[in-house]
């Protein structure tokens, strides 16, 4: 998929303020606080905001869409591996308008990340190299290249038994 729409937010905006205004605002819950996450995207940055509920939501600025297309990426991935795929919210708000390219809202869902390395290190060399392993026969074998040059996604139980 190639996507056509591509926006960069301007160097001065404030996006821990807006994460806490759109959270409140979209949920209807008081936001205490705001922070980035510690592992950013190379196309987006990622707020984690902290409800009074004692809950965490992320907020999520994107220079690209993931919902625009038929074949979206996070369609995709929902197709792939389900559940594990949060569900995600296309946000449009005044405080936004147009110009702000694209931003969503959807539930944090706590994790440790391959870039931790507190938890690389809790890992033993077996543990990193299945983890390495699965994750390298999902993506070698979650899509493929037609005669025409595009991208098929086979059966997606195929591809999750294999990891």
């Amino acid at each position: 998929m190639l996507c056509e729409e591509v926006f960069y937010f301007p160097s001065d905006f404030n996006f821990l303020g807006i994460a806490k205004d759109l959270a409140t605002r979209q949920l209807g819950i008081e936001s205490i606080s705001s922070d980035f996450t510690p592992c950013q995207g190379g196309y987006s940055d990622t707020v984690d905001v902290l409800l009074k509920s004692d809950q965490h939501v992320i907020i999520q600025f994107r220079s690209s869409p993931l919902h625009k297309t038929h074949d979206s990426i996070h369609k995709i991935a929902r197709q792939l591996l389900g559940d594990k795929v949060p569900m995600i919210i296309a946000l449009r708000d005044n405080l936004l308008g147009e110009k702000y390219g694209y931003t969503y809202l959807m539930p944090c869902i706590p994790e440790r990340t391959l870039n931790d390395v507190n938890t690389r290190a809790e890992w033993t060399d077996h543990q990193f190299l299945n983890f390495a392993g699965s994750l390298g026969k999902v993506c070698g074998q979650s899509f493929y290249t037609t005669s025409i040059g595009q991208a098929e996604i086979p059966n997606s139980d195929t591809v999750i038994s294999t990891a």
